[in-house]
Parts: C-alpha cells; structure tokens; sequence
C-alpha cells in the first residue's frame, strides 16, 4: 500500500466522522447561542462559534455534506452529459462531429469559474442555479475526452468486427465502445468533482451560491473572513477541510489513473 493510499483513507475516515456528527449532535446549524458569540474551542464546542453563537462543528458537518452533495451532482450530469456528446462525435464523424465540437469550442473558449460566477448571478443566488451554472460549463471536458477515446478505439478490429456482423450502431456504442473508454472518464469524474465543489465554494463565498441560513464551507469562509483577527477558528476549521477534500479527490483520481493506465499495467 502506498502512502497516497494512506493518506485517502485517513481522509476519507476523518470526513465519515464529521459528517456523522450532525445526527448525534445536540446542537443544530441555525441554534444560537448569543452569550457564546465567537467563543473559541473549548468541551462545549470543539471548533467553537461563529458570530451568532452557532456551533462551527455542526454547521461544518453540514457544509461539507453540501459540498459533497454539489460535488456529485454537478460531477454525474458533466458526466453523461459530456460522454454522451464526445461518444456520438467521435463515433459519427462528418458534419455532426463539426458542429459539436464547435460548439464545445465555443464553451471552451470562456474561463470556466468566469463564466459560472456570470451564469450564478444572471440567475440569481440559490443552490438549484449554482447547479445549472456549473453543469453548463462543466461538460466540456469530458466531451473531448470521450471523443478522443472513441477516435481510438473504433478504429479497433472488434469495433470493426462488430459492424461487419451487423451490430447496429446503438449496441456497438453500447457494448464495445463505453466501456472501453470507461477509465480515463472515471478519472476525470474525480478531478471534475473536486473542482464543482471547489468552485461551489468560491461561488458561496461571494454571495452567489448557497444562502444564509444553510451551511455552506464558502459561505462560513466569508462570515469568518471579517472576524479573522479575532476568531481566526471561523476560517481555519471550514479553510482545512474544503483544502483536504480537494486533496482527497485529487489523490484519488492520480491513483485511479495510475491504476487504470493500460501501458503501466503491460509494462508490469
């Protein structure tokens, strides 16, 4: 087992832990204890309160609940939507390869947190349009991936094997042709995930994203923002674990690539 290993798994422990607390603990995300504002750690609270004298520790459990949550949604649309589009590019060739990739270009060509940060605020604030806003720049990257892969491999003699002896085109995008391209695309769901959540957090902290009351790791980066000086735990606790989830998922997805590269396994 590898270090990397390690390091996941005591990540992965940690999280499992924290997001349990918010069904055994006593307090809730929106309780407040005014006489109690920005107390620091101590027995009562682990990770202290905010400004309104709300427990850090439930309201962190929560937030990373929904950034997870974000993550994983924004992630799975990216990724059916995307290799979808890539697949029939690159499997059909011609003039609907042409106009889907131009299109992707068009997506491309914007920067991709920019454009979320404008699509967030034309929609307005809120969860369901942080979602929209991060679908819609989110795909592009698994649309070219795919159509790379498929390039490959339909040029493969069970691809071609499989279209002499009549397989429609349906079952042999089905069959032969998805999961074959199955691992760099579940790569790139890790890393994708990282980057939605990282970006949910960016947009929560502007304002854009999830509203106050919910429980957001951006949002309590922004409220501890103005009161670092002096409570400096408001920032610290939701700063550390947005920055080991990222690192979690990013070391997933190397070791993810590591495993599934098919010319280190046959150097092996």
């Amino acid at each position: 087992m590898s270090l990397r290993f390690y390091v996941v798994l005591s990540i992965a422990l940690l999280f499992t832990s924290l997001l349990g607390w918010q069904f055994i603990s006593a307090y809730t995300s929106e309780q407040m204890f005014l006489d109690k504002m920005m107390q620091a750690p101590s027995t009562d609270f682990i990770l202290g309160t905010d400004e309104l004298g709300r427990d850090q520790l439930i309201r962190l459990s929560e937030g990373v609940s929904l950034s997870l949550t974000v993550g994983c949604i924004v992630a799975v649309i990216c990724c059916v939507v995307g290799t979808l589009i890539g697949v029939i590019s690159g499997y059909y060739k011609g003039w609907i390869d042409q106009l889907l990739m131009r299109i992707t270009d068009v997506f491309l060509s914007f920067p991709g947190i920019l454009m979320a940060i404008a699509l967030a605020a034309l929609m307005g604030p809120g969860i369901t349009n942080l979602i929209y806003a991060l679908c819609l720049m989110g795909w592009v990257g698994f649309a070219r991936l795919a159509r790379a892969q498929t390039l490959m491999v339909r040029e493969q003699d069970y691809v071609k094997a499989a279209e002499i002896t009549g397989v429609s085109q349906h079952l042999v995008l089905i069959k032969y042709i998805l999961p074959n391209i199955a691992a760099p695309l579940i790569v790139e769901f890790s890393f994708n995930m990282a980057g939605a959540m990282l970006a949910e957090a960016g947009l929560s902290f502007l304002g854009l994203g999830v509203q106050a009351p919910t429980a957001s790791l951006g949002a309590m980066l922004r409220e501890g923002a103005r009161y670092m000086l002096v409570a400096p735990h408001m920032v610290l606790a939701p700063g550390l674990c947005l920055m080991l989830l990222v690192l979690a998922l990013n070391l997933l997805g190397d070791a993810l690539r590591d495993k599934l590269d098919v010319r280190r396994i046959e150097r092996k």
